[in-house]
């Protein structure tokens, strides 16, 4: 907490601080931006007080802060609301995170949200939309859980950049809360000292960037892109024309989130282009090869994908010795465990049976992500 003078308030424990919160105090909390101010959402005594602190506009809903994207989606699902395919890969690469999330609902499920964590209107939302935050500081994740009701949080006016027990102790002295406050949850980090970015999730199935903080605009629109990864051995036969085939594919049945695809060699020098049996086997399915290179398979290029795919088992293997880490987005083209086996240095019409099998395999993968982003849930 940094120094801490007699007149700073009392640091506490996870189990002191949810304990605290069940008993209607306020307690100070680190997010991952600046310091807050928690209550438990359902306690009118512990709202009023929260909203008490600071200036005309204090009534304003507050964030609901979670501990995971699991809670929020299972929350929403009680409430007959699903998020998009597009909001969902947001949730899952940003969050836990600097992120505010307003999620338009309207007010039917709205009002199923706030009859399931007993809140009163306007306490988290504001107009059918719900306000949400998952944070990432672990101690303050854990308290959250330990209180077991809804917690919701609002900076400490005119101190949400303090830093340290003497610094968080003037910013609620000159708000008056010293005698509202229990104390501050102890925490291993430091917040930024820089807002959290709101983003707006629309009923559209979209969203839109609202204000930026901690991530910048462009770099939220950059985390809904998914990269499809193909690998074979030399990047020259099987990995393009698979790749080459999925962008057909994907360009005439666009997938919900914006997809990218990529090819790469596990065991290729790099820069050398496809056989011409491969592009002619392309093209008799009514494809374009374009004008491919050889990639080396590296370990940025596993960790940038989203979905790899080996032709066979042994590019499997290569590609989780590259990253061991790799887990679960590394497959075998073919679900049901076959090879794909390699046509180099035959004839034209093994390279042609090969690019339909190519196909047929791709539009079963393309088809189980169509029914993922309709019915797939947040982590």
């Amino acid at each position: 907490m940094g120094s801490v003078t007699s007149n700073s308030p009392k640091t506490l424990t996870v189990r002191e601080a949810a304990d605290a919160v069940r008993a209607d105090r306020l307690v100070v909390v680190p997010t991952e931006t600046v310091f807050g101010i928690a209550a438990a959402a359902s306690s009118k005594g512990a709202v009023d007080s929260l909203w008490s602190l600071g200036t005309e506009s204090s009534r304003l809903a507050l964030a609901w802060h979670i501990e995971s994207g699991v809670r929020l989606a299972e929350t929403l699902e009680g409430a007959e609301h699903r998020l998009s395919a597009v909001q969902r890969r947001l949730v899952e690469k940003l969050c836990p995170g600097p992120l505010l999330l307003a999620i338009e609902l309207g007010d039917d499920a709205i009002e199923r949200v706030r009859s399931a964590l007993g809140v009163e209107a306007g306490v988290l939302d504001d107009d059918g939309v719900l306000l949400v935050r998952i944070v990432a500081n672990p101690q303050t994740q854990r308290a959250i859980s330990e209180v077991g009701g809804p917690v919701i949080v609002r900076s400490i006016p005119g101190g949400g950049n303090a830093r340290t027990g003497d610094e968080i102790a003037r910013a609620i002295d000159r708000i008056g809360a010293a005698h509202l406050v229990a104390g501050v949850l102890a925490s291993d980090s430091r917040p930024l000292g820089k807002g959290s970015t709101l983003v707006r999730f629309l009923t559209s199935g979209g969203y839109r960037v609202d204000r930026e903080g901690a991530y910048a605009e462009r770099y939220i629109d950059k985390q809904i892109m998914r990269t499809i990864l193909f690998v074979c051995t030399g990047n020259t036969c099987r990995s393009p024309m698979a790749a080459a085939i999925a962008r057909e594919l994907i360009a005439r049945e666009p997938l919900e989130l914006p997809t990218t695809v990529r090819s790469a060699g596990a065991f290729t020098s790099g820069g050398m282009p496809a056989t011409p049996e491969a592009a002619t086997a392309v093209e008799s399915l009514g494809y374009t090869m374009g004008g491919h290179q050889s990639s080396v398979l590296t370990r940025e290029m596993i960790a940038q994908a989203d979905e790899i795919y080996g032709l066979t088992s042994s590019h499997v293997d290569a590609i989780r010795a590259i990253d061991p880490n790799a887990g679960d987005k590394v497959k075998l083209l073919d679900p049901d465990g076959q090879d794909v086996t390699d046509p180099i240095g035959q004839s034209q019409p093994v390279y042609d049976a090969t690019a339909k099998r190519l196909r047929d395999l791709i539009e079963k993968r393309l088809g189980a992500m169509r029914s993922a982003e309709k019915g797939g849930a947040s982590r």
